[in-house]
């Protein structure tokens, strides 16, 4: 059983559905519901056609009118309404028809909720407004609605769909998804009608987005939640203060007193021991450590990390995973702010070779390759580097590559016997020996371009002085550039 089952059945059971007016039973009126939509008129729309067509009950045009008392000054229900005329309409009077989340995927201990009731997942389940999803220490799972968005939830989350629908008035879709706890990541499709919505709510917020990738978590015990946008714009809304929109690549906290500052995301962690072979059957890699961060890792077996089967957190930046079958696998890394922000990606990839996977013993790890599929922040110089550097020419280079150097390394200075006469000289690029140098900046030493070599590309080397120049080393295929913290001296 999935702990975190137990408050997400109360919370259904608990919910009721008012039957509509005029059905057997019925004894309250539906009341209003506070949530409204804005629908422009078409010409020749009349209130009382509009009821009869699109309400639930043809005559609730008599809350339409009271609802747009400026708009519908001194008309009756029959009168044609000029086009365009902007109607604000509570959600609860409109006609929808329901809309199905479909499972395409899932790893692990993954639970439908349904009707009071709880069941296996299994792939091609649909849900329905009302039900629940969650999974358990080791489960993951991924849903498409019908327009192509995806959401998906890690390990130890729950999530109920307290919308799923479309109204029959203009087509448009409201989708809310409910975090009970735990985190989702969704993909979402731009939504062509301005009206549709896709919301993702908690206990003390919501986040409401419009074309976009961006994770919401929240944490029940804390009251805290927070929101990160990896593509396109998010807007929260928390502790009844105005929305905040948040860019790609930002991130708020929020609680039920309203939201934190916005903030840039955690830059994507750097790779330290990244072996792109593993040599034992634990699989094993590192990430620079930062004060007060930690790190979650992720391993997937598809490079848009859409199946996941291992997910794990570090204080340290280091990872031990055991057991993973031979095979090649996708690794995503993620720096996590000590109020719960989650970073911007850092991706590798790594293979299992049957020998490691069939090995029982931890083994110790080899020489760290480059980490490859690395997908950082295309405006940062190292993600200059770590596409295909030569495309944009030496001159573009020369300077992000140098200001990388520095930043992570410091001045690089010449040991005894070196020399650095002629560096301040230096120009950005020289050719020498058929091989093409270009210059990190003075102290900073130069990269080189080997044609021919498979594999070329740039590395980074000191050596003993010649004419006022370090030479590039080592000699033979250049290393693929892909962190500095990889090339030797």
């Amino acid at each position: 059983m999935i702990p975190i089952v137990a408050p997400l059945l109360l919370l259904m059971a608990t919910a009721s559905v008012a039957p509509r007016e005029g059905e057997a039973g019925a004894a309250v009126r539906p009341a209003d519901s506070g949530d409204f939509v804005v629908y422009e008129t078409d010409a020749g729309d009349t209130l009382a056609g509009l009821a009869e067509a699109h309400f639930q009950d043809p005559a609730d045009w008599r809350r339409a009118r009271a609802a747009n008392p400026v708009a519908l000054a001194g008309m009756g229900p029959a009168t044609p309404l000029a086009a365009g005329t902007r109607l604000r309409l509570d959600t609860a009077w409109l006609r929808r028809t329901p809309v199905a989340a479909e499972i395409v995927g899932f790893r692990g201990d993954v639970r439908i909720l349904a009707g009071g009731a709880e069941r296996p997942a299994r792939v091609g389940a649909r849900l329905h407004e009302g039900d629940g999803l969650a999974t358990g220490a080791i489960g993951f799972v991924t849903v498409r609605l019908p327009d192509g968005t995806e959401v998906s939830l890690p390990t130890s989350s729950a999530i109920r769909f307290d919308r799923l629908r479309r109204y029959s008035l203009n087509g448009a879709l409201d989708r809310r998804i409910r975090i009970l706890s735990g985190r989702t990541t969704s993909r979402v499709v731009p939504l062509r009608d301005p009206t549709s919505r896709h919301l993702i709510s908690t206990p003390v917020g919501v986040a409401a987005v419009r074309g976009t990738a961006f994770r919401v978590g929240y944490t029940p015990g804390l009251g805290r939640a927070s929101a990160g946008v990896l593509e396109g714009k998010v807007g929260v809304t928390s502790g009844g203060m105005a929305e905040r929109l948040l860019p790609a690549g930002t991130g708020l906290v929020f609680s039920a007193a309203g939201p934190g500052p916005v903030t840039r995301l955690p830059a994507p962690p750097v790779a330290l021991e990244m072996p792109a072979l593993q040599p034992a059957a634990t699989a094993r890699f590192a990430v620079r450590p930062l004060p007060g961060v930690s790190f979650r890792a992720t391993v997937a077996t598809d490079p848009a990390m859409r199946d996941p089967i291992h997910e794990a957190v570090s204080s340290d930046g280091r990872f031990a995973i055991p057991g993973l079958p031979a095979g090649r696998y996708h690794l995503e890394v993620t720096a996590i702010t000590a109020e719960g922000l989650e970073g911007l990606p850092a991706r590798f990839s790594f293979d299992m070779p049957a020998a490691a996977a069939a090995d029982g013993g931890s083994g110790a790890a080899g020489p760290s390759p480059a980490p490859v599929d690395q997908d950082p922040d295309p405006a940062s110089p190292r993600a200059l580097l770590a596409g295909n550097p030569f495309d944009e020419g030496p001159a573009e280079l020369a300077g992000p590559v140098a200001r990388l150097w520095t930043e992570v390394f410091g001045r690089v200075e010449p040991e005894e016997g070196d020399s650095s006469e002629g560096i301040e000289d230096l120009p950005d690029v020289v050719s020498s020996g058929g091989a093409t140098l270009w210059s990190l900046g003075p102290g900073a030493g130069l990269l080189a371009e080997q044609p021919g070599a498979p594999g070329w590309g740039p590395v980074v080397g000191r050596g003993s002085a010649g004419a006022g120049r370090w030479p590039v080393g080592p000699a033979g295929p250049a290393l693929p550039l892909r962190d500095l913290a990889d090339f030797p001296d």
